[in-house]
């Protein structure tokens, strides 16, 4: 008989996996130690090569000196990570020729996106997700200031990024950030501002090194681990979504909501059908609904710059997101030639992309070209933002 409420496989994974990661991580800090190994599982098992468990993350390494507990780690992880998002979206759009207003709708929209929202219960995915915005902002400043502050400001997001958590997330980070680069690259004609961006995107690879190396290294004999074959792609593409699944974008209860039952005749059903009809669906990997206002904005920040590569990229960039969704030769093309990803999860979650791109590019929609923020509204910008994250992570608590 059900219970109460469904029960959410997010949900689980939060409650008897992150936490107890979060908590074995936060022990072995406490007695001095670097948690290498998880030696309370199976006779002992790798923990630093387990990259979710994402244990030289500075945040996890600064919270073991507080004294705090793993719930609350958990707890002001949700909130930091969606000001976080936020506040790398809003700087984004102001770079992009947004003004003030344009940027906070497009950092409200971020945080309140059904992408953020629906992931939140999974920490790593929201926790790599933020850093992509500021990654994305760190290629344009390069391509603007190509000097030695750019470079580390983009490589540090860039092993931000990759320490987080989440590599099929990171990945599609980074998938996001060389097609950036080549795009103004080439449309430049400015090899140098490629070669410097390379040398960033290497020197955020060397941040996330003492992590990302034992993972890549305990990645190739894990459960998942597997070489692309055609039976392989062909339950991989099963996951893609399909044309009638972007209708969330207008409606995000279409297909019914998480966490909720409807009453039978003969008892009680989960609202969300589509996880009945289609096997193995969830919730949160078709998460693309952003809002009422924002497509309208996206497709006028599209069309008002369409001349301008360093905005008509996001426009790009959405639609690359879609393609790669929805299992085309974009999908396909992923699959067969990126080493390691027939070992990835849904292609529904590049919805994380086709969320920043059009918020991004809403946002930039509402005001002139760029003016750099003064100090004062920068502070007012990141507290109005801050405020916004705790309403939606007390909602989604709640």
């Amino acid at each position: 008989a059900p219970s109460d409420s469904p029960t959410d496989i997010l949900q689980l994974d939060g409650a008897i996996q992150f936490l107890q990661w979060r908590e074995y991580m936060l022990v072995s800090y406490k007695k001095g130690e670097v948690p290498i190994w998880n030696d309370l599982v199976l006779g002992s098992i790798p923990f630093l090569a387990n990259s979710q468990s994402a244990p030289l993350y500075p945040l996890h390494m600064l919270w073991s000196l507080a004294g705090l507990s793993a719930e609350a780690l958990l707890s002001f992880s949700a909130w930091l990570h969606l000001w976080i998002a936020g506040c790398g979206l809003f700087l984004l759009s102001r770079r992009l020729g947004g003004n003030e207003i344009g940027g906070l709708i497009g950092a409200s929209a971020l945080i309140l996106s059904s992408f953020l929202i629906a992931w939140i219960q999974l920490p790593s995915v929201v926790m790599t997700a933020s850093w992509i915005p500021w990654v994305l902002l760190g290629v344009l400043r390069l391509f603007e200031e190509r000097n030695a502050k750019s470079i580390a400001k983009l490589g540090l997001a860039v092993g931000l990024m990759l320490l987080s958590g989440h590599l099929q997330i990171a990945m599609y980070g980074l998938i996001a950030a060389l097609l950036y680069v080549l795009w103004l690259g080439l449309g430049e004609k400015s090899g140098k501002a490629i070669l410097l961006s390379g040398v960033s995107l290497l020197l955020g690879i060397l941040i996330a090194s003492p992590q990302l190396l034992p993972v890549l290294e305990n990645g190739r004999n894990g459960h998942r681990a597997q070489p692309p074959t055609s039976e392989g792609y062909k339950g991989y593409s099963a996951l893609a979504l399909k044309p009638h699944h972007l209708s969330i974008i207008a409606a995000p209860t279409m297909f019914g909501m998480p966490g909720e039952w409807v009453d039978l005749e003969d008892g009680k059903a989960p609202s969300y059908w589509l996880s009945l009809e289609e096997q193995g669906r969830n919730y949160a990997e078709l998460a693309l609904y952003m809002g009422p206002v924002v497509l309208p904005l996206f497709l006028l920040g599209f069309f008002a710059n369409w001349r301008n590569a360093r905005s008509n990229f996001f426009g790009f960039l959405a639609l690359f997101s879609v393609l790669a969704a929805l299992g085309t030769l974009v999908t396909q093309a992923m699959y067969w030639l990126i080493p390691g990803w027939a070992a990835t999860g849904s292609p529904g979650r590049i919805a994380v992309l086709l969320t920043i791109s059009v918020c991004a590019l809403a946002g930039s929609a509402i005001g002139d070209r760029l003016q750099k923020p003064k100090l004062a509204l920068s502070a007012f910008a990141a507290i109005a933002v801050a405020s916004l994250a705790l309403l939606a992570f007390i909602q989604i608590a709640g």
